[in-house]
């Protein structure tokens, strides 16, 4: 071969070499980019990429026209620089169409709005590309903010305003109520505020309220949650005080519980019926939660009222259906005579009548005769007992005190004789019959007064000696009703008083009634002691006192000896006030008069001067004693000369 047509093969050769990497380069077509990016603009979590190539190469292994791999690179639409570059390797042998796929995570990249350049590389090393422009990676979801707090209405239909932020200017908002769908809006504009109404709350209550909103890249955020409470009714009202009441003066506290979800700013008045003569009187609440007032019933007249509650709430829906009766009652009720019958020696019965016109009787008791309480019903106005245990021939005066429903009370008292006690004894054989009477001793007098006037000598008179008192005086700093003292000789103590540790004469008990709270100084107590018991215990005039019981101590009154006559010591002693007392031995000597100690009988002292003579006596028997030596020194004498004349006479025969 010359090397002309050397040249020319050479030439051929190289013509053919470039036309067929012409050929290669032209067979390597633009990609084509596969879902999401092609149908989306908004990208978020793991996606598909994938791509594809038109190419007419010859399917073997190593035609230049086989794709080895494609390359998308990401950058910032609003930079050119590239920020992540991501390579699909060819695994597949003569694959020269199709799709070629890969997993990626768009997390990878930050929120913004990229472009995307797809280009597809062949085993000969040519490339073509496609770019898209303005996709949106968004993985933040939206952040919802709710304009309201919870909140209370009356409407079925309440409003519910937010607003969102986020990549995206658009998002799919929900509203749920109850963690049930609502409403929606599927085209919420970021940054502004926007409203869902919300319907179907057709009863009263509270409702859990939430909103939620989607954004295109499907990311979805939730609001915090509020309480729209729905009140749609009146008040509930109860009165706490209680219903039928009965009153007579003062403040009286008026208290009722409401019951309401918008009561805030609402009102509460209670409307005083008064007779023809309505008031109203304004309502505050406590720290209860209860509305309160207090009524004062002075301005309000005698009889039967009602008050009735005016509740309004905030959105002027009124409860004005409860009432709370009651009745003003001034008037004490009317007690009638009592009257005693069937009188034994040990029991008695007790009847009167009582009425009130306003609230009716409560109850009536009484005092004087084992006090207690007297039967009967308002209905009946009659009202009895049966007085039992009770002393013969005893005088008894008994009080009886009848209260209403009001507290209004009205005082009566009457006074009564017990039988006498008889016991009967026949002689024996032919003498006469005949009888005994004997008197059952009292155990107690007790003396009621209507009234006491101030700075008066007031005298319970105990004629009774086996009580051991004889009296009581006293006076009062004002005057005083319904008062009444009993003095009472009792066997022994109470087992919660403190036992007595010297002799005792008596144990007592003085009570009264609206006396002590207005006692002037000191009551007088009168009392007497048996000379023979004085003897018996071996106790002068001056070692007897009275002793009350104060706090659980015995005390020793101020006590003086004031007389004596053939059978008693008498006594005064001083005591501020009432309770328990003691007749007994002194702790300390106590003052006497002079006159009561020539007449006293005496102790050891007086046993003394029993056994030995006064000064007169002595006198009057050692005179004696010397009148009786002279007579017998004078019969002496006689008898001597006797003896000698008759010795004499002898001798002289």
């Amino acid at each position: 071969m010359n090397k002309k047509n050397f040249n020319i093969s050479i030439f051929f050769v190289i013509l053919i070499m470039s036309g067929l990497l012409v050929f290669g380069a032209l067979s390597l077509m633009a990609p084509q980019v596969g879902s999401p990016i092609v149908n989306f603009a908004n990208l978020s979590g793991t996606i598909t990429l994938n791509a594809s190539n038109q190419s007419f190469a010859v399917n073997n292994g190593s035609s230049n026209g086989h794709i080895t791999n494609v390359t998308f690179s990401w950058g910032l639409s609003s930079h050119t620089s590239i920020i992540l570059n991501t390579t699909i390797f060819n695994t597949t042998v003569n694959q020269t169409t199709g799709f070629i796929n890969t997993s990626f995570d768009t997390t990878l990249l930050s929120d913004g709005n990229y472009n995307l350049t797809v280009s597809v590389y062949n085993a000969s090393g040519a490339r073509n590309s496609t770019s898209f422009s303005n996709i949106t990676v968004d993985n933040t979801a939206p952040v919802v903010t709710l304009s309201n707090a919870s909140f209370i209405t009356n409407s079925q239909t309440p409003s519910v305003y937010f607003n969102f932020t986020d990549l995206q200017t658009l998002a799919n908002c929900t509203l749920y109520v109850n963690g049930m769908y609502n409403a929606s809006n599927y085209t919420a504009l970021n940054y502004s505020v926007t409203i869902l109404s919300a319907s179907g709350l057709s009863t009263s209550g509270v409702y859990v309220t939430t909103v939620n909103c989607t954004d295109f890249s499907n990311n979805t955020g939730n609001s915090t949650a509020i309480n729209i409470t729905v009140d749609l009714s009146a008040p509930k009202v109860a009165f706490v005080t209680a219903n039928n009441s009965n009153v007579s003066s003062g403040l009286v506290a008026v208290n009722l519980s409401v019951t309401d979800a918008s009561l805030t700013g609402g009102v509460v008045v209670l409307q005083v019926s008064n007779n023809s003569n309505p008031f109203n009187v304004s309502v505050t609440t406590n720290a209860s939660g209860n509305w309160n007032t207090n009524l004062n019933v002075s301005r309000i007249g005698q009889g039967n009222h009602s008050i009735r509650a005016f509740v309004n709430d905030t959105f002027n829906q009124m409860n004005s259906t409860v009432f709370l009766n009651f009745t003003v009652d001034r008037q004490a009720p009317t007690v009638g005579s009592i009257a005693v019958t069937s009188i034994t020696t040990d029991s008695a019965s007790l009847s009167l009548n009582s009425t009130d016109n306003f609230t009716g009787v409560a109850s009536c008791t009484f005092t004087g005769a084992r006090d207690g309480a007297l039967g009967g019903t308002v209905a009946s106005s009659s009202y009895s007992v049966g007085l039992t245990s009770l002393d013969s021939s005893t005088d008894y005066n008994v009080s009886v005190t009848c209260t209403d429903f009001a507290g209004n009370t009205q005082v009566n008292s009457t006074t009564f004789t017990t039988s006498t006690a008889t016991t009967t004894s026949s002689s024996s054989g032919g003498s006469s019959g005949g009888s005994v009477s004997s008197t059952v001793s009292g155990q107690f007098k007790k003396e009621v007064w209507n009234s006491v006037n101030s700075d008066e000598n007031t005298v319970l008179v105990i004629d009774n000696g086996a009580i051991g008192v004889t009296q009581v005086s006293f006076e009062v700093n004002k005057e005083t009703f319904g008062a009444w003292m009993e003095v009472r000789k009792l066997d022994k103590l109470p087992s919660n008083i403190q036992s007595f540790t010297r002799d005792v004469y008596r144990f007592l008990q003085i009570t009264e009634r609206n006396i002590e709270n207005v006692l002037k100084g000191s009551a007088v107590v009168n009392f007497k002691v048996e000379k023979a018991w004085l003897r018996e215990n071996g106790l002068n005039n001056d070692r007897v006192a009275l002793f009350r019981n104060v706090d659980g101590k015995w005390v020793q009154l101020e006590t003086k000896m004031t007389s004596s006559d053939d059978t008693y010591v008498h006594f005064e002693a001083q005591t501020p006030g009432f309770s328990y007392f003691v007749i007994g031995e002194a702790e300390q000597p106590i003052a006497t008069s002079a006159a009561a100690d020539e007449a006293a009988p005496g102790s050891e002292a007086a046993s003394e001067t029993a056994e030995q003579p006064a000064a007169g006596e002595e006198a009057m028997v050692e005179e004696g004693g010397s009148s009786l030596g002279i007579t017998l020194l004078v019969l002496a004498i006689v008898v001597v000369i006797g003896f000698i004349g008759y010795s004499l006479l002898r001798k002289k025969r």
